[in-house]
């Protein structure tokens, strides 16, 4: 649902708003409490309120991630070792709005356990693994996107385009070769009904991924399992298929209103839901078809922005999730090379839901020099359901708090900004666990699930902070260096997330 290294993830509100004050120039105006509140690439007709700067931003950068005591979540490894190339360019003109990026991105995971997808968040519980230990996956990511929003007296149409594509393979026993795309496309149209835009917006999409295991040791090979969900896996196929695809199609709509007034001041209403459906199919026996998973992801806020005495403030209801329904068919005996299918079980259920409020506050007063500052506060509940029938269930419920303050500082050819993060994710209730009864239990896998559950349903803390500076070279071009830092602490283990950031804006 949510990638674990966006800015979002990092304690960093990633769509946040600002009218009357220049922090583009210097790259930094993603940091800031506030910035772009009401505006999402999901309604992209109303990107034609967004920064009025014509702008590129190329940047490099490291990213680790070090689990310490328990991993987190062993399906995604227990670290993270990094590089990254990135370039986003924004146009914007009297009568609209352009943007394109591309990144690309090298990383090393080590002792990731019973997973062998690159794309874990996307297709779990339906994914094949083994017991192999401390075998890094190297995976390399490409990510290109690209749209246009038009004005056209007072309508607005936009059309955006996403691709993104991942390899991910390992040079010892067991070999995954993973190939995963992506594409997506949306169209959207909007209407400037003064002092509001309205918008909606309709996407489409394609998913591929090829997802085989090779064995090259001639002394023998670890068995690769076909996961359900809960500590279940397919039992019959056990063993040595080790050769299939998942083939998936979305959808998506969203509806969107915001102030079209400059510095914008009212309401802002957004939602949008997408429906991503996979199949799992095992390519050496027939194309067989094991799994279907639908998973519908789905965001709303309702909030109003204002700004008074050189101050902005602003206010926001939200909810965010995914629901999640898996599928099992059933097969029987081979006839003639053939296995018939005779049932299909609906087995599996999954619900992420994160619903709450936001606040921020802030001076909008800086240029030519001075302070600015401000800060967000967000209360927020976090529920998780998961059952695998007949009796395989998980649940867990936390109030999470978060307080992201800023300052920023402008003098001369110097910006700077810091920006410290403190997050309480306080357990609710009482959580439980029942994993999945198996013929043959995977005890390793088992032992794992536990673990991970009781990190994940425990109180959490996750506290940093991100730093930066920009230096103008010249009148078109300016440098900047970024870094940030947090630890999410549990009483069973930490995790610690470093990045560091070089970027060059013209």
């Amino acid at each position: 649902m949510l990638d674990a290294q966006t800015i979002a993830s990092k304690g960093i509100p990633s769509k946040l708003h600002t009218d009357s004050i220049s922090l583009k120039k210097c790259g930094f105006s993603e940091k800031m409490s506030g910035y772009n509140w009401g505006l999402y690439e999901q309604n992209s007709p109303l990107l034609f309120f967004s920064q009025p700067e014509n702008k590129t931003l190329l940047s490099f950068g490291t990213f680790i991630r070090r689990d310490k005591g328990e991993t987190f979540v062993s399906e995604r490894g227990s670290k993270d070792t990094e590089g990254n190339f990135h370039v986003h360019s924004g146009y914007h003109k009297k009568n609209g709005y352009s943007w394109g990026s591309a990144s690309y991105s090298f990383r090393k995971t080590a002792e990731v356990r019973f997973n062998e997808s690159n794309d874990f968040d996307l297709v779990a519980p339906y994914v094949m693994g083994d017991t192999a230990r401390a075998i890094p996956l190297q995976q390399h990511f490409y990510t290109f996107r690209a749209g246009n929003v038009q004005r056209l007296s007072n309508w607005l149409l936009s059309v955006s385009a996403n691709y993104r594509a991942s390899f991910a393979f390992r040079i010892q026993d067991p070999r995954p070769g993973n190939l995963s795309t992506l594409l997506e496309g949306k169209l959207g149209v909007g209407y400037i009904w003064d002092p509001y835009a309205l918008s909606l917006t309709l996407g489409m999409g394609r998913y591929k991924q090829n997802n085989h295991v090779a064995f090259l040791s001639d002394v023998g090979s670890s068995k690769e399992y076909h996961f359900t969900g809960l500590g279940s896996d397919y039992y019959r196929f056990r063993g040595g298929n080790t050769n299939l695809f998942y083939n998936g199609k979305s959808y998506s709509v969203g509806i969107g209103l915001t102030p079209s007034n400059s510095p914008r001041k009212g309401f802002f209403f957004h939602g949008d839901w997408s429906l991503f459906t996979t199949n799992r199919i095992i390519r050496t026996l027939n194309n067989l078809p094991l799994t279907v998973l639908h998973n519908h992801d789905f965001q709303g806020s309702l909030g109003y922005l204002d700004c008074k005495n050189k101050s902005q403030w602003g206010a926001e209801l939200f909810t965010r999730g995914r629901r999640s329904l898996g599928e099992v068919n059933i097969f029987g005996s081979s006839v003639a090379g053939l296995y018939p299918q005779i049932y299909t079980e609906h087995s599996y259920y999954r619900l992420e839901l994160d619903y709450g409020t936001r606040f921020f506050i802030r001076n909008s007063s800086l240029e030519p020099k001075g302070f600015l500052w401000g800060t967000s506060l967000s209360l927020m509940g976090r529920m998780f359901r998961e059952t695998h029938l007949p009796q395989a269930q998980a649940k867990r419920d936390h109030f999470v708090i978060s307080l992201a303050p800023f300052v920023y500082y402008r003098k001369g050819i110097w910006d700077c900004f810091a920006a410290p993060y403190a997050e309480v994710a306080l357990r609710l209730g009482s959580p439980t666990l029942s994993l999945a009864k198996q013929v043959d239990p995977i005890e390793e896998y088992q032992q794992l699930l536990n673990k991970n559950f009781a990190i994940a349903s425990g109180t959490q803390t996750r506290l940093g902070i991100s730093i930066g500076a920009s230096c103008k070279l010249t009148s078109s071009y300016s440098l900047l260096l970024s870094t940030s830092y947090y630890n999410r602490l549990t009483s069973l283990a930490s995790q610690r997330e470093l990045s560091i950031n070089l970027g060059l804006l013209f």
